[in-house]
């Protein structure tokens, strides 16, 4: 039984990267993230200017001590000494940067990306700016298409983030998204990313782990 799942997880995934592929979205796939780091590292040329988005994805890689090595120009929006101010400014400053690091919210089989965001940098970033984007995406985040996309980050995604956060939400208390008023809620800006015409700009790495929201 264990056998024809993996095997239809594994055929679930070889579909949505054929179909990211025809979307000029470049897919690969890592057994785990220990070897997704080591891939993202491997795609980023020393001395090249780094951004990433808020992702609990791309902080569980464990990759950013390397970025802070000095063999890199980091844009770290988790240096806790950044005034609000200086915070802003440096995620202004991304878009000028080489390579964006950041997860989505979920990926269709038919190649599509939909995210939500509250602030709108990581959205803004994934649609333009930044000359490379490297998402690194756990295999749970596959959905069969845009409607159930939306219903993953409504009843899982934006609770979940809102809950991590201590957040005052209606969907911190219950579990599911109401479209609240609230001025804490992380749902504000919606994108949805169908192909790329730059073919060479963004990458997506699936990881055979649960990562993220």
């Amino acid at each position: 039984m264990e056998l024809g799942l993996e095997q239809m997880k594994r055929l679930k995934v070889e579909k949505t990267m054929s179909a990211l592929k025809q979307n000029g979205i470049n897919p690969y796939f890592a057994p785990d993230k220990k070897a997704a780091a080591d891939m993202v590292m491997s795609m980023i040329e020393p001395g090249a200017s780094v951004a990433f988005g808020g992702s609990h994805t791309i902080e569980s890689l464990g990759i950013l001590p390397q970025l802070r090595s000095g063999n890199y120009r980091l844009f770290d929006r988790k240096d806790a000494s950044f005034s609000p101010e200086e915070k802003h400014r440096l995620e202004q400053e991304s878009f000028t940067a080489d390579y964006y690091l950041a997860s989505t919210n979920a990926v269709t089989m038919a190649g599509e990306l939909y995210n939500v965001d509250g602030s709108g940098n990581r959205v803004a970033a994934l649609n333009f700016g930044p000359r490379k984007v490297i998402l690194v995406v756990g295999v749970q985040k596959i959905v069969a298409d845009l409607a159930e996309a939306e219903k993953r980050v409504r009843t899982y995604v934006s609770p979940a983030i809102c809950m991590s956060y201590g957040k005052k939400t209606p969907c911190a208390i219950t579990g599911v998204c109401v479209d609240c008023n609230s001025p804490e809620r992380v749902c504000n800006l919606y994108s949805t990313i169908r192909k790329q015409r730059d073919r060479d700009r963004m990458h997506l790495i699936f990881v055979d782990e649960m990562l993220g929201f």
